[in-house]
């Protein structure tokens, strides 16, 4: 009998060992559940956590809430702050019973807000701005900077409504609030819904102001209305602006007050940068061409030179016709005296004219030993540029050594392209203080 069971038994497959894998079940699944069995327990400590601190901020402000609304900011900061966020759920609980009293309390309307201020997050604010319509009239510009700062889609779409606003402060404020901590991808759609003609002038300068100091889009674009504005404050705070995001489309405007002779001189030379800036970034024509009319000024315009360097950078020649003409005036006028000699070489090197500022510093260092001049560690310096970007070696290294400069006075001029090819030579390894 036991014989034929053994038999028997063997015509059929063996049972899988309760130790091997199930079939279709591999490892990788095995560590799959180890991982969700970790995400659970990490979820559930999670919340464990969050419900010891919720309990202990509740407790916190059901012993301390009334001295905290005394005095916000007083002895009992540190205690709120080390309950935020939670403690956020009790003063709010506390607020909505304030204002549910008829009239409800403004200062302490105002004290609950002002704890806010310092514990909301993105939920909280949200929370906050669905009350904006209850708190008492006034109040609720004080805290649309600090909303939108933490409050999330709720907020941001309570606050664009206020844009829509018959009241002009609550327009105004919601606004500077967006523009100012609102995400910079609709900082474009918030503006051009806000012309500047129905905007005060004190709210037309707050703006520009606002989108001086952001990091704005590369595509943010200020609408030609703002370039009509007339004040003179209004100019100082678009230029402001246009030194901080230049425009493609602001160049007419910019030349045209810079070009003002009776506009004020500070405003004329922030004008001429942002003139720069548009040529080297939208590659401007025009500005090149017109501005050459305050070079030609016959009675001197003020701003001649700085707009005579700024057509050089811009490889206009007469930028540097202009400079020139003056110091090489003087050369004719006075060849003997050797120092006319080196300020048109210090120039000339300045404008990257090595060849003839060479010979100038030659013309004039000769002069100068003749007549036993006492030249100045600067002029040997500039000398030695001027030797070094003529490619005239010997020269351009006992100039340099003249300077009597020790190598870490020297370092800053080390980076110099006409210095460049020389640093592997001697003796400007030596006088540079370069490593062998």
């Amino acid at each position: 009998m036991l014989i034929r069971t053994c038999l028997v038994l063997a015509t059929f497959p063996a049972w899988p060992s309760l130790a091997a894998p199930a079939l279709g079940y591999s490892p990788q699944d095995a560590s799959d559940d180890q991982k969700a069995v970790g995400l659970d327990a990490m979820a559930v400590e999670l919340r464990q956590r969050t419900a010891e601190r919720r309990f202990a901020a509740a407790t916190a402000w059901k012993k301390n809430g009334d001295a905290l609304l005394k005095s916000p900011d007083g002895a009992l900061k540190p205690l709120l702050m080390d309950n935020a966020p939670e403690i956020q759920d009790s003063i709010l609980s506390s607020l909505k019973k304030e204002l549910s009293t008829a009239p409800p309390d403004s200062t302490r309307v105002r004290a609950h807000l002002d704890l806010l201020q310092s514990v909301i997050n993105a939920s909280g604010a949200d929370r906050v701005a669905r009350l904006l319509p209850k708190l008492p009239t006034g109040m609720e510009l004080d805290f649309y900077q600090s909303l939108c700062k933490a409050g999330g889609s709720t907020t941001l779409r309570v606050l664009e409504q206020r844009l829509n606003s018959p009241d002009s402060d609550q327009r105004i404020g919601a606004l500077m609030a967006l523009l100012g901590n609102g995400p910079l991808e609709l900082c474009q759609g918030w503006l051009d819904h806000s012309p500047p003609d129905g905007l005060d002038r004190s709210a037309r300068l707050s703006v520009l102001g606002t989108l001086s100091e952001r990091g704005l889009l590369d595509n943010f674009r200020l609408p030609e209305a703002w370039l009509k504005l007339e004040h003179p404050r209004e100019h100082d705070a678009l230029f402001t602006y246009l030194l901080a995001h230049p425009q493609d489309h602001a160049e007419d405007f910019v030349l045209d007050e810079v070009l003002n002779s009776n506009n004020l001189l500070q405003l004329r030379s922030d004008g001429l940068k942002i003139l720069e800036n548009g040529v080297n970034e939208f590659h401007w024509r025009d500005c090149k061409r017109k501005l050459g009319a305050i070079l030609r000024d016959k009675d001197g315009d003020p701003l001649a030179e700085q707009t005579a360097w700024v057509l050089h950078r811009m490889d206009e020649k007469t930028g540097k016709k202009f400079l020139l003409a003056g110091p090489e005036a003087e050369v004719r006028r006075n060849r003997a005296n050797w120092r006319n000699h080196l300020e048109l070489g210090e120039l000339q090197v300045k404008l990257s004219e090595f060849r003839d500022a060479f010979k100038s510093y030659k013309d004039g260092i000769e002069i100068a030993e003749a007549r036993r001049g006492n030249l100045r560690s600067s002029d040997w310096l500039y000398a030695a540029r001027a030797a070094a970007g003529a490619r005239k070696t010997k020269e351009a290294g006992n100039w340099l050594a003249r300077t009597r400069m020790s190598p870490s006075e020297l370092a800053p001029y080390r980076d110099l392209p006409e210095f460049a090819p020389l640093l592997d030579k001697q003796p400007f390894k030596r006088l540079f203080g370069m490593p062998n």
